[in-house]
């Protein structure tokens, strides 16, 4: 699909969910974006996905970067 079909925002937006579940926070916070500014072209400033996708990243914590690595967070 093109990077521009509301189906690859779909797809955009589960793979920012998986991102965050995983902790990868700045992914997320990319995802999210990615797919919220491909339906912005899609279908405008509304619709279901769009608050989905507003409501995930308002979720995510504001500054949120890599978690460190677990490794070394444990020393």
């Amino acid at each position: 699909l093109a990077d521009k079909h509301p189906l690859t925002a779909t797809s955009l937006l589960a793979l920012a969910d998986l991102h965050r579940a995983q902790g990868h926070l700045a992914q997320a916070r990319d995802g999210y974006r990615q797919a919220m500014a491909i339906w912005e072209r899609a279908q405008g400033d509304h619709g279901t996905e769009m608050a989905s996708a507003r409501a995930a990243l308002a979720g995510l914590p504001s500054g949120a970067t890599q978690p460190p690595d677990r490794l070394t967070a444990r020393r």
